[in-house]
């Protein structure tokens, strides 16, 4: 009976029905939960037990040792917790498939709970018959055993799926369908591009490209921000692949998340690729990257035997340009020389004392301002800014003064090396330099796979042969793959490096002497041009509060505002300068 605090007591005998299936439909090799319930049940019923409750896991491995299965995790803790004094399955594999010495020590704590386990197919297994614990040993293992075979089959079949250009996984990404093939005799699923996804994706790019070097005013609105599109695309009947296919999500609308990662898809390209789900650090400038295109062990991109949906080349230039979107990214940037300018690291250049970037502001105020937005906070009282034209006009000349003196100064000799490999990534094809940074990505990966190796390797250097060759396999593999993408990394860095226009930037004979003067490069350099030309030479510029007001006595000095971090430099101290 169960007493007052709801545990077993005297004789009797209250069953637990453990019910576990690796699918949550049945298939061909195991009962369906239904029939597991109905069996387990009446065998209960008919040996005159007392049923206390269902205990299932559907769809949850009996192989997999970090499956999650709160239904046996319940079981055992009402065992212990003397609720249940007997274990009811239909068949041993039904209770775990995990190496057999995992499963022993699970049963020898269930006999030592006073707990029974009883199979309706293969009969009761109790701890004081040397048979039965030699029998469960045996129906373990060959439970273990059968999933492990069935996990090394299904990888030998998808490597070889994989090898004849096999789509792997469930449903088809957006702008694509699956068509079953059959290829060298294996039976394999291969991703075609979908005509009427394909050509939302196709208009979207058009739209980008045609429109994305346009320049706006701020709080206008801009033709080719994804936001626009997205808005585009709900008020214009182009549906969702949810929407279309209509049920519970028949009003699912684009949003700019969706839509972003769709084309940031490499399959539009038409590489292999998987989603990123590596818990790896991201390098600086791929923190947003969702996909890892497959390699071959050369390095390689594998691609797919279809017509693109994007072309490679700009689907590379598309990924430069989403690299540019974002909070604080917006398509009105370029108003100004410094608001809304980026460095080579993809930061903001401008900040103020608080640590906060500064932006650009007219206002009422006769002379454009560069301000910080936030006032009265621990680092200035009241607001902090600097009027343009004074900024602008001294960092131009600090610039040029760099670049005239760097190549017989040792101390600066690294500021044109760093400013002409930057000038070379904006010279260089948007294919190259993604693929640079996806590269870097998958570089660090694959050093920390191989950490992982080594540190595993460590660990069981006390096994057997077996295991400690298995860890040695997937260190070779490790070791392998990093040295193919540090030969790609290098045949990229091998590639032909313009130098820097410094003759064209600083010709005196134009600006009468002066690099800045009227008829120089700068005076007649686009905006855009300009901000291109500060981002090469300019990490950082922090504008300190001044304490001081200006007169008319005394000429204004922005630098003893500022402190100043330069291409190649070791980042400054952000403390104030001591007032004048």
């Amino acid at each position: 009976m169960i007493n007052e605090v709801g545990t077993v007591s005297g004789t009797d005998t209250y069953c637990a029905c453990y019910i576990r299936q690796s699918r949550k439909k049945a298939n061909k090799s195991e009962a369906s939960p239904e029939d597991q319930r109905d069996k387990t049940r009446a065998w209960v019923d008919g040996e005159g037990h007392a049923f206390v409750d269902y205990y299932e896991d559907i769809g949850k491995s009996g192989y997999d040792p970090n499956a999650e299965r709160k239904g046996f995790d319940r079981m055992m803790n009402d065992a212990r917790s003397g609720k249940i004094n007997m274990i009811v399955v239909h068949y041993a594999s039904r209770f775990s498939r995990q190496n057999y010495n995992v499963v022993l020590m699970q049963m020898l704590e269930l006999f030592n709970l006073g707990v029974r386990v009883v199979s309706v197919n293969e009969g009761e297994f109790s701890n004081n018959n040397v048979m039965d614990l030699m029998n469960i040993v045996m129906r373990f293992e060959a439970g273990h055993n059968e999933s492990r075979n069935k996990s090394i089959a299904v990888r030998g079949t998808f490597e070889k799926a994989r090898a004849q250009g096999g789509w792997l996984g469930g449903h088809a990404p957006f702008g694509f369908s699956v068509e079953k093939e059959l290829r060298n005799g294996i039976p394999v699923q291969i991703l075609r591009p979908r005509d009427d996804e394909s050509e939302t994706i196709q208009w979207a790019w058009h739209t980008i490209k045609s429109n994305m070097d346009i320049h706006t005013a701020p709080h206008a609105k801009h033709p080719a921000s994804l936001a626009g599109l997205v808005d585009h695309m709900n008020g214009n009947g182009m549906k969702t692949r949810a929407a279309r296919i209509g049920g519970t999500q028949k009003d699912a609308r684009w949003t700019v998340t969706t839509f972003t990662r769709i084309l940031r898809d490499p399959r539009l390209a038409g590489y292999q690729a998987i989603p990123n789900t590596r818990g790896v650090e991201q390098p600086e400038g791929v923190n947003r990257w969702k996909y890892r295109i497959q390699r071959d062990e050369n390095g390689q991109p594998l691609m797919y035997d279809y017509e693109p949906v994007i072309p490679r080349a700009e689907w590379w230039e598309l990924q430069a340009w989403l690299d540019t979107r974002g909070r604080g990214r917006g398509l009105s940037r370029g108003q100004s020389l410094l608001s809304a300018l980026r460095n080579a690291n993809d930061e903001p250049v401008l900040y103020c004392d608080c640590h906060k970037p500064m932006c650009s502001y007219a206002g009422t105020s006769p002379k454009p301002q560069y301000r910080c937005n936030f006032r009265n906070v621990p680092e200035h009282v009241g607001g902090n800014s600097m009027v343009q034209a004074h900024l602008d006009e001294h960092i131009g000349r600090v610039v040029f003064g760099r670049i005239l003196t760097a190549e017989g100064d040792g101390d600066t000799a690294g500021f044109l090396l760093e400013a002409t490999k930057r000038y070379a990534r904006t010279q260089e094809a948007p294919s190259n330099l993604r693929e640079r940074r996806q590269l870097v990505m998958e570089r660090a990966e694959a050093a920390q796979l191989l950490k992982e190796c080594e540190a595993d390797y460590k660990s069981v250097k006390d096994a057997g042969p077996a295991t400690r060759r298995a860890v040695l396999e997937e260190m070779d593999r490790a070791e392998t793959a990093l040295a193919a993408l540090d030969a790609r990394l290098r045949a990229l860095a091998e590639a032909d490096s313009p130098a820097l226009p410094i003759a064209q930037w600083i010709n005196a004979e134009d600006g009468n002497g002066d690099p800045m003067g009227e008829g120089s490069w700068w005076a007649t350099a686009s905006l855009a041009d300009r901000r291109q030309f500060v981002a090469l030479f300019v990490d950082r510029i922090v504008i300190h509060k001044t304490h001081l007001r200006g007169n008319k006595w005394k000429q204004y000095d922005a630098a003893e505002r500022l402190t100043i971090t330069f291409a190649g430099d070791e980042p400054n101290p952000r403390e104030a300068p001591q007032a004048a």
